[in-house]
């Protein structure tokens, strides 16, 4: 794993995964100590904007992505954000993904 730098903004977390005989997908992570309804849609508008798509496929991070957002503190509107945006969401607590990641495709 690692961060990626595009155009003024940083995917937290960057990798390329797949499963037997499954094609790769790039699974992608924004952290934050307080994530908030802001942060998650954010991310998630950034993640189907065009530009974004192909700078992250030239970084080596071509698309399906599969997003997730991190929080150590977590406001009560981001688990229905973060529903609403496909986006997986994790805590610190050690609680798995409170919701499930939706592959995006470019």
């Amino acid at each position: 794993p690692t961060n990626v730098a595009l155009d003024g903004y940083e995917v937290d977390v960057a990798v390329r995964a797949s499963r037997p005989g499954e094609a790769p997908i790039s699974v992608l992570a924004e952290a934050k100590v307080r994530l908030s309804a802001r942060d998650v849609i954010r991310f998630g508008s950034r993640l189907h904007t065009p530009g974004f798509q192909m700078a992250l496929a030239a970084a080596g991070f071509p698309g399906p992505w599969l997003p997730y957002i991190y929080g150590m503190r977590i406001d009560h509107q981001v688990e229905a954000a973060a529903r609403a945006g496909g986006l997986g969401l994790l805590q610190s607590r050690g609680d798995p993904t409170r919701t499930d990641a939706v592959p995006i495709r470019g």
